[in-house]
C-alpha cells in the first residue's frame, strides 16, 4: 500500500493515467454513477461467461480515462472464475506510431503462443504454421525488418 498523499504534488504524481492501476488496488474509484451506471467490468463478464458462442466486446475511451484499468480488473476476475487471460499493450511489442493491423496481429499470435507455451506448457505443432504461409511470409518479413532496423522503429516505404 502506498503512503497517503500530503501535497497536491504528491496527488499528481501518485495518480499517473498513463498507468494502469492493478485489480484491487486501493486507488481504484468506482465511476459507475458517470457511466451510465453500468459496471463495464461485470457487463462484460457476464457476457463472456454467459454466452453460449464466441463473443467481441469494444472498450473505447479517452486517454488515460480507466479502459487499462477495467480491463485489467476483468481479467483478475475471468482468472478467478477459471479463463486464461492473454493480456499485454500494443506498445509493449509494437510501436504504435508505424503500425499495420497485420503487426497487430501478429503480435497477438505471438502473445497467444508464448503464454501457451510458458504458462500452460502448451506447444504449438511447427507443422502448422507451414499449413499458413502468409502468416509464415509475413512474419518472416517483420523479423526481416526488424534486423534491417535495428531497434524496429523504422518507417514504412
Amino acid at each position: 500500500m502506498t503512503d497517503p498523499v500530503r501535497t497536491l504534488r504528491d496527488a499528481y504524481n501518485t495518480a499517473d493515467p498513463a498507468v494502469p492501476l492493478p485489480s484491487g488496488d486501493p486507488r481504484y474509484v468506482d465511476c459507475t454513477d458517470v457511466r451510465g451506471n453500468r459496471d463495464v467490468v461485470r457487463q462484460t463478464f457476464d457476457t463472456i461467461t454467459w454466452s453460449d458462442s464466441n463473443t467481441a466486446q469494444l472498450l473505447t475511451g479517452h486517454r488515460g480515462c480507466g479502459k487499462s484499468t477495467e480491463l485489467l480488473r476483468l481479467q483478475a476476475r475471468l482468472e478467478e472464475a477459471g479463463y486464461t487471460v492473454i493480456y499485454f499493450g500494443a506498445d509493449d511489442d509494437l510501436d504504435v506510431n508505424d503500425i499495420i493491423y497485420s503487426d497487430l496481429l501478429l503480435a497477438v499470435a505471438r502473445r497467444i503462443e508464448s503464454e501457451l507455451r510458458d504458462e500452460h506448457d502448451i506447444k504449438l505443432d511447427p507443422q502448422t504454421a507451414g499449413k499458413h504461409p502468409a502468416l509464415v511470409r509475413r512474419g518472416a518479413l517483420y523479423r526481416r525488418r526488424l534486423a534491417s532496423d535495428g531497434a524496429g522503429t523504422g518507417s514504412r516505404g
